[in-house]
């Protein structure tokens, strides 16, 4: 709401003090929007705001507003989170928050509010406009990959991504391995005014230095021996969209050189071609690893860091949001039966055993996990034991990233250690992960002891 439409208001009560007045003001913003009064009323919603709750205006008005968005007795600020009426009544001053709303049939939407001063007649109240980052039913739909959550670590990503959204500055992602950035990334794309262009996602792994030139920028016929016709490159299809490089740590340094020029001016040559061509694209950059390390060691280019870096998001690892996880069992699970036709279910131990594990492979080792688990559960029930099993097979988990095996390689133990070592991943039911933390080594060092001590045993 803009402090202009705050002074219509003001001068449409005192002047006539009239509620429908006033309620045909806000009845004209295309979003949602309410005015709660100093006890936590709320005085007028208009009919965008009510719909998200499946009521009309008349219904809610009266009620406190945390009864309405939240299903609570209790304002907000009590359970942990930021409260805008407290701010706003405080400062006079504008304030921008994001919560999760309990919407219509047990939905949880996560919305960004902007808080805004509203005086009427000598009295101040908040007006809040509601801006939803993210809707999505309790049973999600299961043919959709999608960003899930309402951890707090997840919530204040999600605002991130959705104030990333907004802006035509590069993004740069960061995070583990498996914790959903080219999702993220899409959910960028989605949400910004270039949703209806390309997206693009180059993995600058897999780009061959000699190459990535060609691929990213493309080439004239007879640019080089084979270029038998004109191939626009990746950047070029993405004109007017999005374009995410994936790992982009990975890239070689004289790519790294070439594309830093695009970013800069805006403009590419394709190979063999003497004129530039414009170039319109939004970049977001993707990498699990420390850039400003990499930019140290003079891996990766100091100035590219800083022309990619406009604004920089971290994606929370599934250890720091665990409130979340049977959230995103359920999910997987809903989308294995959604394929197969089976209702799988988790029993109660299976639930606070995931809870438990160090997810080093985040997100996706979850759903690999559910998945193979929701395969081989014969009378549809997937318990601890079995999930503690499947996680124990050989190759099953994942590296912990920046966790190198050291230059000298640690002697597998012998006699009582080698019987410590059995201990300790019955201890941990078998989670290789947690149980290499225990004993102060790396999983591969753990794999290797295991792999010799099988290869030593009589037949």
């Amino acid at each position: 709401m803009t402090l202009s439409m705050c002074h219509d208001i003001v001068a449409c009560m005192t002047a006539k003090s009239d509620v429908a007045n006033l309620r045909s003001l806000i009845e004209a913003r295309a979003d949602p929007f309410v005015l709660i009064d100093a006890r936590y009323r709320i005085v007028a919603a208009n009919n965008h705001y009510a719909a998200l709750y499946g009521l009309t205006p008349k219904q809610i008005e009266g009620f406190h507003c945390h009864q309405v968005s939240h299903h609570r007795s209790s304002p907000c600020h009590e359970h942990g989170e930021a409260c805008p009426l407290q701010a706003v009544m405080s400062t006079g001053e504008s304030t921008e928050v994001v919560h999760v709303h309990y919407g219509c049939g047990a939905r949880q939407d996560v919305v960004r509010i902007v808080g805004y001063p509203v005086r009427l007649g000598g009295q101040l109240l908040l007006g809040e406009s509601i801006t939803p980052l993210q809707s999505r039913p309790v049973a999600p739909a299961p043919s959709e990959d999608s960003l899930l959550g309402s951890s707090p670590a997840f919530v204040t990503a999600l605002a991130d991504l959705a104030r990333a959204a907004r802006f035509t500055l590069p993004v740069l992602l960061l995070g583990e391995t498996g914790v959903g950035k080219e999702l993220a990334a899409r959910h960028v794309h989605a949400s910004s005014p270039r949703a209806d262009r390309p997206f693009v996602t180059v993995d600058c792994a897999t780009l061959p230095a000699a190459l990535a030139e060609d691929e990213l920028f493309g080439h004239v016929r007879g640019a080089y021996f084979g270029a038998m016709s004109t191939r626009a490159g990746l950047f070029e299809q993405a004109h007017g969209g999005t374009v995410l490089l994936d790992q982009i740590c990975e890239l070689a340094p004289e790519v790294q050189a070439k594309l830093l020029r695009v970013l800069e001016t805006g403009e590419l040559r394709r190979l063999g071609e003497g004129s530039p061509k414009r170039v319109d694209v939004r970049v977001i950059c993707a990498t699990h690893r420390d850039l400003l390390s990499e930019v140290q060691a003079g891996r990766f280019r100091a100035d590219l860091y800083y022309r990619i870096a406009g604004l920089k998001i971290t994606l929370p690892a599934l250890r720091e949001r665990a409130d979340d996880i049977a959230l995103l069992a359920g999910h997987f699970l809903d989308q294995f039966r959604e394929q197969t036709g089976v209702v799988p279910r988790l029993t109660p131990d299976a639930l606070e055993w995931l809870r438990q594990q160090p997810w080093l492979g985040n997100v996706r080792e979850l759903r690999q996990l559910v998945s193979r688990s929701a395969a081989q559960a014969s009378d549809g029930l997937i318990d601890a034991q079995m999930l503690a099993r499947l996680a124990a097979e050989p190759g099953d988990q994942p590296a912990a990233a920046a966790e190198p095996e050291p230059d000298s390689a640690q002697a597998a133990p012998r006699g009582s250690d080698r019987s410590q070592v059995a201990q300790v991943l019955a201890a941990h039911r078998g989670n290789r992960s947690a149980a290499a933390r225990k004993l102060g080594v790396s999983e591969r060092t753990l794999y290797r002891w295991l792999r010799e001590e099988r290869a030593g045993a009589p037949d």
